[in-house]
This record gives C-alpha cells, sequence and structure tokens, in this order.
C-alpha cells in the first residue's frame, strides 16, 4: 500500500496485519476440554477455569492491539499469556498465545522471526483448534521470504486440515493465500482461479466481509498489471460492501487502494481526497500503523503534485511515529521521501542527510533493494550540488549493488520458474495417479518429454533474452552517440547564427546609405574602412567556425591551452568599437597585460562576445562596460560588468537554459536565448564555471572561472 518502488514488502506487511489479526479472532472456537487431567478439587478446577478466562482475555487484548497497529505493548502480553497458560497447561491458550505471536512478527516485517518461533508449536500444537491458523502463518512467512515451494506445501496441508474440520471461513482465507503466491510466481491464471475459489466460498457462507477482502486482492492484482478499469470496479465493490457492513477498519484500506488507484491513473486531487479519508477513519480507530502509511503516501502525492513543503509535513509526522513505535521500514521510506522533497527544493546539503540516514537503515536491515535505491539518490543528489568526486563515489557503489541484484534476479527467476513447472507437473501426477496402473508407464514417459521440452524451452528463452538484452544495449549506446552528434552540431549552427547576425546585419545599413547616395567623398571613404573592417572581422568569424567544426566533427571538446587574457579581450573588443560608439557606451579593460589562463581560445571568445554584447545591449546611453580579470591563487576570474537595468529576479534561476531568457535591449536589440546557455556549456568543456551577481536596476555581473597559466606577469590598464 506504500505507493513506492520498493514498497511491496511494507504492503505485504500491512495486509498481513489486516487479513491476520482479523483470523486470531475469528478463529478462536473452543478450547480442548477432553485432554487428560489429574484428579482435582472443585476448587482446582473453579480456579484453572478463572486462569483459563484470564489467558483468554489476555489473548483477545493482544489480538485487538495487533489489529489496530499497536504493536508496543502487545509483546508483553504475548510473553504474559504463554506464561500464563503454560502454567495451567491450556494448550488452547498457548495456541493462540503463538497465533498473536506469529501475527505480530508479521506486523513488523520480521518472517524469520514467525518461522524460527512457530515450527515447533505448530507440530506440538496439532490437537488444538489454532493448528490451521499457526501453520497458515508460517506458510505465509515463508511466502514473504519468496520461499514459494515451502509455502504452498504448508498452506496445501493446512487446507486439507481445514477440509477435514469443515472450517470453510479459513479455507477461503487460506484460498487467498495461495493466490498470492501464485501472483507472487507471476501465474495470474492460477492465481485469479483462487481467488475465484475464495470467493465462491465466502457466498455460500454469506460472508460480506470475506467477499469484500477477496475483491479488494483482485483489484490491487489489476492495479499492479495497470488494469485500471477493473482495478477500479473491484476496489468499488469492495468500499460499498464494506459501507454497508460499517467496519472501519476494513473501508480504511479500501480508500488507501482507491488513492493509490487514482494517483496511477494522475488523479491526485481524488487521491488526496481518498487519502485523507483513510486518514481520518485511521485517526478514529487509533491504528497506527495505518496512519504511518497513509501519511507516507500523502507525502508521496505532494511531491508529484510539486508541493514538496506540503510532503515534508507529512513525511515527518509519520516517521516520528515509526521511530516511536520502533517500525524501523516506516523510518526508512519516510527519510528517503524527506530527501526527495529537500532535493526538489535543491536544499542537496539537507536532502544528503536524510538520504545518508535511510541508506544506514537499509545497510542494517540487508535490504539490497532499499540500498540501491538510496544509492540512486545519493549519486545523483551529489551530481545535483556539483560534487562530482562523492557523485563518482555513490556512482560507483550503486552500480556495483545493480550488477549483483541483476544477478541474483536471474537467479530467482530461473527459480520461480522451476516452482512453476514443479507445480504443474505436481497437478498432472495427481491426475495421472487416478488413471488405471496401464496407462502409468506411457504418462510418464510423456511427463519426461514434457518436461526435457520445457527445460528446453527454458534454456533458449533465456539464451534469446540475454542476446536481445545485448543487442538493445548497443542500440541505446548508438542512439545516445547519435544524440549527443546531432546535440553538438545544433550547438554549433546557434552559435554561427548568434555571433555573425549583428556584424552582417550592419552591414546592410552601411550598403542602403551607399545605394542612396546619402554620403559625401569623405564620409565615404571612412564608410567604406569600416565596411571592409566588418567584412574581414565577419569573415574572420566564419573561417574560425569553420575551422573548428571541421576539426571537432566527432563532437566539440576543449582544446586547452595557454591563453593570454588581455589579447583575447582586445581582439573580442574590435567588433564592438562601432556599437558601443554609437550608443556612447564606454568599455573599460582592467586586465594585468601577461595575465594568461588555461582555456580553449576558440570558446572563450564565443563567452566574451556574448557577454560583452549582452552588457552593451542592456546599458543606457553613457553607461559603463567593464571587463576585469584578477587571479585568485590558481584559478583567473575573468568578469564582465555593466551598470545597466539588471536581470529580473524571476528569470534568474533560468538564465542558463536554452531558449529560456531574452529579452528586448535598451535600444530595441534582440537576442536569440541561446547565448548564455552556451556561455554556461562551453566554460564547463574548459573545466570552468560561469556565475553571475544582478540587482534589478543596477546592473550586473558574470564571472567566468578557469585554471591559471604560469607565465610572467605586468599590469596595465586600458580604456576605450
Amino acid at each position: 500500500m506504500f505507493h513506492h518502488p520498493f514498497a511491496h514488502i511494507f504492503r505485504a506487511m500491512l495486509t498481513l496485519l489486516i487479513c491476520f489479526g482479523v483470523c486470531s479472532v475469528a478463529y478462536s472456537i473452543s478450547f480442548d476440554s477432553d485432554k487428560a487431567i489429574t484428579i482435582k478439587t472443585q476448587d482446582q478446577e473453579t480456579e484453572r477455569e478463572r486462569n483459563q478466562e484470564y489467558v483468554l482475555e489476555l489473548n483477545n487484548k493482544t489480538a485487538g492491539l495487533i489489529e489496530e497497529g499497536n504493536l508496543g505493548d502487545a509483546k508483553s502480553i504475548i510473553n504474559d499469556a504463554l506464561s500464563v497458560s503454560s502454567v495451567i497447561d491450556d494448550d488452547e491458550g498457548i495456541a493462540f498465545a503463538y497465533s498473536n505471536l506469529g501475527n505480530y512478527f508479521l506486523s513488523k516485517g520480521m518472517a524469520d522471526s514467525v518461522i524460527a518461533a512457530l515450527n515447533e508449536p505448530y507440530k506440538q500444537l496439532q490437537h488444538t483448534s489454532r493448528a490451521v491458523n499457526i501453520g497458515n502463518l508460517i506458510a505465509t512467512a515463508h511466502r514473504e521470504k519468496s520461499s514459494f515451494s515451502d509455502a504452498l506445501q504448508i498452506y496445501q496441508e493446512v487446507l486439507e486440515k481445514a477440509r477435514a474440520e469443515e472450517n470453510q471461513s479459513m479455507q477461503a482465507a487460506i484460498k487467498q493465500n495461495i493466490a498470492g503466491v501464485y501472483e507472487s510466481l507471476g501465474d495470474y491464471p492460477a492465481a485469479i482461479d483462487h481467488y475465484l475459489e475464495s470467493l465462491s466460498l465466502a457466498e455460500q457462507l454469506g460472508d460480506s466481509q470475506t467477499r469484500a477482502v477477496v475483491l479488494e486482492n483482485l483489484g490491487t492484482l489489476n492495479l499492479s498489471e495497470e488494469n485500471y478499469e477493473l482495478a477500479e470496479t473491484y476496489i468499488k465493490q469492495a468500499l460499498e460492501i464494506n459501507l454497508d457492513i460499517g467496519n472501519p477498519r476494513y473501508i480504511t484500506g479500501n480508500y488507501i487502494n482507491l488513492g493509490i488507484f487514482y494517483k496511477s491513473t494522475g488523479r491526485f486531487q481524488e487521491a488526496l481526497e481518498s487519502y485523507q479519508k483513510a486518514l481520518d477513519l485511521s485517526n478514529q480507530l487509533g491504528n497506527i500503523v495505518t496512519k504511518i502509511q497513509i501519511n507516507y503516501n500523502i507525502g508521496v502525492l505532494h511531491n508529484e503534485m510539486g508541493d514538496p513543503e506540503t510532503a515534508l509535513v507529512y513525511f515527518q509526522e509519520s516517521l516520528e511515529m515509526s521511530r516511536q513505535n520502533n517500525i524501523t521500514i516506516g523510518s526508512f521510506y519516510n527519510l528517503s521521501g524527506m530527501g526527495d522533497s529537500y532535493q526538489n527544493l535543491e536544499n542537496f546539503s539537507v536532502a544528503i542527510q536524510y538520504f545518508e540516514d535511510a541508506l544506514e537503515i537499509a545497510e542494517s536491515l540487508s535490504q539490497v533493494e532499499f540500498t540501491k535505491s538510496i544509492l540512486n539518490k545519493l549519486w545523483l543528489v551529489h551530481e545535483s550540488d556539483g560534487n562530482a568526486v562523492a557523485a563518482l563515489d555513490y556512482l560507483k557503489r550503486y552500480t556495483s549493488i545493480t550488477d549483483s541484484i541483476a544477478a541474483t534476479e536471474r537467479e530467482e527467476a530461473l527459480a520461480r520458474q522451476e516452482t512453476l513447472l514443479n507445480l504443474r507437473t505436481e497437478r498432472q501426477n495427481r491426475e495421472l495417479a487416478e488413471q488405471a496402473l496401464a496407462s502409468q508407464r506411457n504418462t510418464l514417459i510423456r511427463s519426461l518429454f514434457l518436461l526435457m521440452v520445457v527445460a528446453i524451452a527454458l534454456v533458449g528463452l533465456f539464451i534469446f533474452y540475454q542476446k536481445k538484452n545485448r543487442m538493445n544495449r548497443q542500440l541505446r549506446e548508438r542512439t545516445v552517440e547519435l544524440q549527443e552528434v546531432n546535440s553538438e552540431k545544433d550547438k554549433l549552427l546557434s552559435i554561427l547564427a548568434h555571433d555573425l547576425r549583428n556584424p552582417l546585419s550592419g552591414l546592410q545599413g552601411v550598403v542602403y546609405l551607399i545605394q542612396e547616395g546619402a554620403l559625401n567623398n569623405k564620409d565615404m571613404d571612412k564608410v567604406l574602412k569600416e565596411v571592409d573592417h566588418r567584412l574581414q572581422h565577419g569573415i574572420t568569424i566564419l573561417s574560425n567556425y569553420l575551422q573548428w567544426a571541421q576539426n571537432q566533427k566527432d563532437g566539440i571538446e576543449a582544446n586547452i591551452e595557454p591563453v593570454n587574457v588581455k589579447e583575447i579581450v582586445d581582439e573580442c573588443l574590435v567588433g564592438f568599437r562601432h556599437s558601443s560608439q554609437k550608443k556612447g557606451v564606454t568599455i573599460v579593460v582592467d586586465i594585468q597585460e601577461n595575465l594568461a589562463m588555461l582555456a580553449d581560445k576558440n570558446m572563450m571568445q564565443v563567452i566574451l562576445r556574448n557577454l560583452i554584447s549582452n552588457s552593451i545591449k542592456y546599458v543606457e546611453e553613457d553607461g559603463v562596460v567593464t571587463v576585469k580579470a584578477v587571479k585568485e591563487n590558481n584559478r583567473v576570474r575573468l568578469s564582465v560588468s555593466d551598470n545597466g537595468v539588471g536581470i529580473p529576479e524571476q528569470k534568474k534561476r533560468d538564465i542558463f537554459k536554452s531558449f529560456s531568457y531574452t529579452r528586448i535591449g535598451t535600444h530595441g536589440e534582440t537576442g536569440t536565448g541561446l547565448g548564455l546557455s552556451i556561455c554556461k556549456d562551453f566554460a564547463e568543456k574548459q573545466g570552468g564555471s560561469i556565475s553571475f551577481v544582478s540587482e534589478s536596476g543596477e546592473g550586473t555581473t558574470f564571472t567566468v572561472e578557469l585554471m591559471k597559466a604560469d607565465i610572467s606577469e605586468k599590469s596595465e590598464v586600458f580604456a576605450e
């Protein structure tokens, strides 16, 4: 019921809490009064009956606590019931107490403890009315451990015992559990058959409650298979029955599953309403485990709805209840959910702390799927936080555990297939055993032949699966490579369009003046020199990019070399002399003459042209643009500042995204929205970074930081 990639373990735990808690009450039928006892006085018999009543009271109280999800006091009461019932030699009381103990461990997700605690009592208490229930709990524990063969064997054993006792209610419950095994094995036809058999028994008994439980299970089966129409029908039928009965605990479960259905189909508001109804009922019942579950589900829902702040409120409440009641798995899910919320809020340091706490729990529980999930989240959050070293470490751990899990899953898949095959073979053998002895030899030969064919088919399918996976992996790798190449080509074309537009569009105006005869000889000479200058500059830009594109046709890579900062800035400023003079903008250069940095010269020219062009674009007339470089330890910080209009607060977050931010300059200048995205990409390709500081109405400063090259330096300040 926890709607989460690894929630099946917690979901199974909560399902057992509902189903088996009920069984522990429903099947408290009678006590064995016929067993041999020593002769006692009437007073002794009366005292023994009082003790039996006291044990029954303790056991019923424990069953109620487990049913309500209040596990804190349950264990001590179980121990009291076992002690007293053992002293008075009350086997029925002992059996009831062990049944409660099994339910307690299953509610806490401790399947191994169920098997260890109940195996021996199950053998010794076969004569009691609780033997079927205890065996049912042991089988369920095996099912939770994915020991499906053992689970089915014990389920069949207790089913036969229930038939012998003509206990149809227990038969219906066991058939549901057998259906759950087949569902886990992926044999959905067999699962549905057993669910329908259980439903038929419930209808014969007029047991509306069991009918509702079966319909709920059919709904969750179809929900997991994404058969949403059927899932909605079954869950709503179960809810309608429970509303008629008036059982708030089962209605709570119906609303939880209905919420999961609505969430799965994107109907978030309806999901929230269903969860809230379940939470209100759970508060009335005081069921702690269900409250933990619902608060977690609501937190996940708010995260998906884009409201991580609200999600944190529900996760925190669920976490506190989990810790107070020592429900470790609840703590894990909520810590992970809180990490997701803080990551959505881009508070990466806090998100990392919660993920690390969740990882500690996952490792303590030896749950590899949980560990894998958290390692993946830690890798991604460190990557988002810019901590490449930590991200790489978690990526390595994630890759290692993923490979291990993949190998285990292959083994488990083969084991499940083998289990299913064995189950089918056993059914066939039982049918064949009823036939005449004369047909046994031929039947055996056919069975062996069928087994061999299936084994060969399985091997063939496995080989085909491996080959298909390998081909798909190669295809994905090639697809990624082609996408990267296309992306780099698109970027190159965008750069050409962006950088050549201004110089070439300027020439258009000059040509127009010449055609109109608006220039005298003196002006004509001056203009032709400017035209020549602009053409030479445009040709230089185009030649540089074409040569660069030819050299980088297999993907744009930075050619890192020592670059004189002053020289590259001066080269870039040549192209802005006319536009800055026309607007009355003063460009100030404050750079040491021989200061050098490790960079790709072409990439740095692209970055500088974009930053200087933007500064000129967004300053008013007579504004000032300052290009400055300083050395800090082994780095060079190259900044372009202006006293222009600044960047609006709401645009700052997406400033470096392609096409995300562009606006008209102070004199109507336009842009593509690509420049700053390209600057960020090129800065990072050179092993550096780019950042900015801006106040609306006061100006903007963009700073590129790269490694310093080791050459001699001397200071010079140049103002244009």
